[in-house]
């Protein structure tokens, strides 16, 4: 049980709600009907663009929860159980096709999201997201079955042509992040983020009650955020938090079935940096599977090539001198992702 803290509770319905995950519409009336509520007037559903995971298969939270009026939709959203709930999993932006990928990204209030994987209790939380964030607090606290999701809110939608603004504000989230070695954050990210539901199990708490604004977002200074980055030795967590929300890497991660030459050899590096740094034998059995896996997505594939690339060139190129080298993304794009640069000819041990 959480410890009073005297923050306000967020219902389920509240919570989707102020991510920008709902739409309503006032219902048509016919001329013969009288004395209607307002509260049947008003239709909610979720937008067809917020993807969903449930039962181990994709589909959108629209097509779970149909529209209806808004008390019934409050009733039904406010009483979901863990038990039956326990596998759904949504993103907290809105995406075309019924794909989270970087290039299916449309619009978002939500401007970032901080997966913790460690239970602590609401007090311990707030201690530690005060002492890293400083002056640039999350919005809203929500627990996960594993431990929490923290999501910074902007109180408009930042579409997909500005979303280099969601980009930034990440990058200098985790300037903070870095800056005070916050290793209980295992990831903070945005795009194709998920989060699960909320109920007397997982609850949900608005800690910040002001909202971020774009004004905001075009007044970080990014440039600075860079000029005082505390490069460090990379880990697996840092690379795998660099590449979570790098757009060159999710864009090509996604087109396996598309590539060129380079860009399968670069993508071949990446995984061999990943498998490099493991934390076993099964995890490296996963990366190099998943690595197979993909390959063999693209029309010309052949499996005897896609082995040899990968383990008798790709993990031998990677580790050189005691350094790591890993393609930079602005092989790819011209926004590299501002810690990129720490994975460039950086000393490690492996």
């Amino acid at each position: 049980m959480e410890k009073d803290l005297n923050l306000p509770e967020l219902s389920f319905y509240d919570f989707a709600d102020a991510l920008g995950l709902l739409e309503k519409n006032i219902k048509r009336v016919e001329p013969t009907e009288q004395n209607i509520r307002q509260s049947d007037l008003t239709l909610v559903s979720f937008s067809p663009m917020v993807v969903a995971r449930y039962n181990n298969k994709t589909t959108t939270m629209k097509d779970l929860f149909p529209t209806t009026t808004i008390t019934a939709f409050k009733n039904v959203l406010n009483s979901l159980n863990t038990e039956d709930w326990r596998d759904l999993r949504f993103t907290v932006s809105l995406y075309s096709n019924n794909n989270q990928s970087y290039q299916n990204f449309e619009k978002s209030k939500v401007l970032a999201r901080a997966d913790i994987d460690k239970a602590f209790t609401l007090e311990e939380l707030i201690k530690l997201v005060e002492n890293t964030f400083e002056g640039y607090l999350p919005n809203i606290l929500h627990r996960t079955y594993k431990g929490w999701h923290l999501f910074w809110v902007c109180d408009e939608f930042i579409d997909r042509e500005n979303r280099q603004l969601i980009d930034d504000f990440v990058k200098f989230l985790n300037r903070f992040k870095y800056r005070q070695k916050a290793t209980w954050i295992d990831r903070l990210d945005l795009f194709g983020a998920m989060t699960r539901i909320v109920n007397s199990d997982l609850k949900c708490y608005l800690y910040n009650p002001i909202l971020y604004s774009e004004k905001t977002l075009r007044n970080i200074d990014v440039k600075r955020a860079v000029s005082k980055y505390d490069y460090v030795i990379p880990s697996k967590e840092e690379l795998e938090d660099v590449l979570s929300h790098c757009s060159a890497f999710q864009t090509l991660d996604n087109t396996w079935e598309t590539h060129n030459y380079f860009q399968w050899r670069d993508m071949g590096f990446i995984y061999a940096a990943r498998y490099l740094l493991a934390n076993s034998e099964v995890e490296k059995k996963r990366i190099y599977n998943e690595y197979v896996e993909k390959s063999l997505t693209h029309p010309k594939a052949n499996i005897n090539k896609i082995k040899k690339q990968f383990l008798q060139y790709s993990i031998n190129w990677v580790p050189k001198d005691n350094k790591f080298k890993i393609p930079s993304c602005l092989l790819y794009t011209f926004q590299a992702s501002v810690k990129d640069a720490l994975f460039l000819e950086k000393e490690m041990d492996i």
